[in-house]
């Protein structure tokens, strides 16, 4: 359905494309996932409806209590963007945009929120992601590779056109 499209994925703190580790068929119904191992990871999950997009951006990472004892998950929100507007059908007329714009979010005085500088390229993946209609594969993610270039991954590629 067109009008309605969720997506969450992963980065590092600065932004970047984590590598996954093992493709994920099992997990649930709708789409692909797989496992990726950080220590520290940045959330950004996104929903669409028709062309008005909620974003939240959070950060989770462990932190050391004492000897002997467990690290404890702490998480923070880092942004978070209610009812931002994105005028273009990415998923349809407007497609060749997919990856290269995001929507505008504003407060609710009707000024422009800053989206963070080093998510930028991961907001325009996952605003493509929300878009991309009966979706089964990944756009932030990338696989693992050596520095040759060789796939370590432990499955098949996962295609990222956005």
């Amino acid at each position: 359905m067109a009008d309605l499209g969720a997506y969450s994925s992963f980065t590092d703190e600065q932004g970047n494309a984590l590598a996954w580790l093992q493709r994920v068929d099992t997990v649930g119904v709708n789409g692909v996932h797989a496992i990726v191992v950080a220590p520290v990871l940045v959330r950004i999950e996104m929903l669409r409806v028709q062309r008005t997009y909620d974003v939240l951006i959070t950060r989770h990472g462990l932190r050391g209590v004492g000897q002997n004892q467990r690290p404890r998950l702490e998480s923070s929100i880092l942004f978070y963007g209610r009812r931002g507007t994105l005028e273009m059908e990415l998923w349809g007329k407007d497609a060749a945009f997919r990856g290269a714009v995001c929507p505008a979010f504003y407060s609710r005085s009707g000024e422009a929120l800053s989206l963070p500088v080093e998510f930028q390229d991961a907001l325009a993946r996952i605003s493509a992601a929300v878009c991309c209609v009966g979706c089964r594969h990944c756009h932030v993610l990338q696989p693992l590779t050596t520095p040759k270039g060789q796939m370590l991954s432990t499955a098949a590629p996962l295609s990222d056109n956005a």
